[in-house]
C-alpha cells in the first residue's frame, strides 16, 4: 500500500489563533514535538526487524517512506513558524548500547538527507532542530551535526565519555542530558552519582554547549527521586560556575 499510503494529516484547527498570538509574544523557549520522526515511523509502521532489513533489502521503498515523512514535516514547520515555536523535536533512537542499529554508509544514503532538509527548511525561519537519541551513536555524530542537528538530547551522555564529547563536539552542536540513566542514577550509589555529576559538568567546564535536564520520569526506570536529587545539587552548586 505504499504507493496509495498517507500519513494522517495536521489537525492544525486544533491550535486557536488565542493560542498561537500567546505563544507569539512569550518569552520562553517553545519547542514543538513532532508527531513525524524521521526513523521511529519507519520503525513503528514496518516493525523492528522489517524496517532494519528494508534499509538494506528495499532501500527505495524506504525512501519512498521516508519522503512523506519529510513533506510532513515540511508543512509542520510552515505552520509552526506563525505559531512562535523556537525548535522541533524528534524522538530516534539509533542504536544499542554498543553501536548503532545501522551503518554510518546506510544513514548517509537514506536518512541523512532527510534530517538535513528538514534542518535547512528550520534555520530559514531561525528555529532549531533537536534530535533525542538512545544507544551509542558515535559513528553518527559528524553527520548529525552536518546534517544541521542543532542540540542532541541524550541521556547516556555518560556511554561516550563526558570529556570525549566536550573535547570533540562542544562547540558545534549543544547536548541536552541529565546525568546517565542506566549507569550511573540506577546504581543508587551517593558517591558515584556525585562524582559523576561533577565530572560530567567539570568536562564542558569553559566549552558550552551543556544544557541540563532531568529525565522525564525517574520512577520508570527505577531511580529514586533522592538519587536524582544528588545529581541536581551538584549541578545547581556548579552551575553559575560556567
Amino acid at each position: 500500500d505504499l504507493e496509495t499510503y498517507e500519513l494522517p494529516q495536521i489537525d492544525t484547527a486544533a491550535f486557536t489563533a488565542e493560542a498561537a498570538e500567546k505563544n507569539k509574544t512569550s518569552d520562553r523557549y517553545i519547542v514543538a514535538g513532532s508527531p513525524f520522526s524521521v526513523f521511529s515511523i519507519l520503525r513503528d509502521a514496518r516493525l523492528m526487524t522489517n524496517a532494519l532489513m528494508d534499509t538494506v533489502l528495499e532501500p527505495e521503498n524506504v525512501e519512498a517512506f521516508l519522503q512523506k515523512i519529510l513533506d510532513r514535516n515540511l508543512e509542520l514547520i510552515e505552520y509552526l513558524k506563525d505559531f512562535g515555536a523556537d525548535a522541533l523535536m524528534f524522538w530516534d533512537d539509533w542504536g544499542t548500547q554498543d553501536r548503532t542499529f545501522i551503518s554510518p554508509n546506510t544513514f548517509r544514503e537514506l536518512f541523512k538527507p532527510i534530517y538535513k532538509q528538514i534542518a535547512d527548511r528550520l534555520h530559514r525561519y531561525k528555529m532549531h532542530l533537536i534530535v533525542h537519541s538512545c544507544g551509542y551513536n558515535y559513528a553518527f555524530m559528524e553527520d548529525f551535526i552536518d546534517a544541521g542537528i542543532d542540540v542532541l538530547q541524550f541521556d547516556q551522555l555518560g556511554a561516550y565519555g563526558y570529556e570525549k564529547m566536550a573535547d570533540e563536539f562542544a562547540g558545534r552542536v549543544t547536548f541536552w542530558s541529565p546525568l546517565d540513566i542506566q549507569k550511573t542514577l540506577p546504581t543508587g550509589d551517593r558517591a558515584l552519582i556525585e562524582s559523576e555529576a561533577l565530572r560530567m559538568i567539570s568536562a564542558f567546564k569553559g566549552k558550552g554547549s551543556l544544557l541540563l535536564n532531568d529525565y522525564a520520569s525517574y520512577a520508570d526506570i527505577g531511580v529514586k527521586e533522592e538519587w536524582a536529587t544528588w545529581a541536581r545539587d551538584v549541578f545547581m552548586a556548579h552551575l553559575a560556575d560556567k
